[in-house]
This record gives C-alpha cells, structure tokens and sequence, in this order.
C-alpha cells in the first residue's frame, strides 16, 4: 500500500493573442484570479509561412539574376535548374526578460496587496526572417 506524504498538481493554459499591448494586463489579471507562476512565454508569428515564401521568392530571383550576370560574363546560357535548397528560419524569439510568479512577487517584499497591484511589462523586441537560397544551375 502506498501513502502519499507530498503531491504536486500543474495546469498549464495556453493563451493566444495578437494584442501583444495587453499581455502584461493579462498576465496581472491571471496572477489576480490565482495564478501562481506564468513562464514560457513564446513570441510567434501569425504570417510565418507567407512571409517565408515571399523570402524565398526573392532570394530564388537574385539567385537566377547572379548566375546570369555570371553567364554573360563568361559567355555562356543558363538553360535550367539543376538543383535547389532553400531554408526559411527566424531569430531567436524574444523572451520577457523575467519569469513571473505572484512568490517571486511576494518574496521580494511585496505584500499580498501590492502583489496584485505590481504590473508586468513585456519588453518589445523583433523577430527576424531569413531566407536562404542555393542553386545549381546548368549553363552552356
């Protein structure tokens, strides 16, 4: 038979939103109804694939516009494509500079009062997209 002297209990909740303005109010507004620790926060983007495909799109242009300057040089004709890699990533999401949690508020001095009065704020950042193109082409 197995007693159980210690548990623990989590609940995770994902909460998605493009007003990235009011993610500290809610984020205060969890903490107020009972929240106890808010971490992982993840900044994404919406478009990621669109705007990706655009990149590429791009890239494939200067791609066939540099082996071409490169063939007249020469001189030669590019007549197709031998191969193609392309990738799409971003940067490193941008994190809040701190986790949250109503003890990291407490334990810092705050009563429970101020606790719930303290506002978190997100710092901005940016998400960066690169695009990278590599081709092979056959030229004559």
């Amino acid at each position: 038979k197995k007693i159980f002297e210690k548990y623990q209990v989590s609940n995770s909740v994902i909460v998605q939103t493009k007003s990235i303005d009011k993610i500290g109010t809610m984020i205060d507004k969890s903490l107020s109804l009972g929240a106890t620790n808010v971490n992982s926060l993840n900044f994404t983007l919406s478009n990621h694939d669109s705007l990706c495909n655009s990149l590429i799109e791009q890239a494939s242009k200067k791609a066939a516009e540099r082996v071409n300057a490169a063939a007249k040089s020469v001189p030669a004709k590019v007549t197709s494509i031998k191969s193609m890699n392309v990738s799409c990533s971003d940067s490193t999401p941008v994190r809040p500079r701190y986790q949250v949690s109503k003890t990291m508020l407490m334990s810092a001095g705050a009563n429970s009062d101020a606790a719930e009065e303290t506002s978190i704020s997100i710092e901005e950042g940016v998400i960066k997209l690169n695009a990278t193109v590599s081709a092979t082409y056959y030229v004559k």
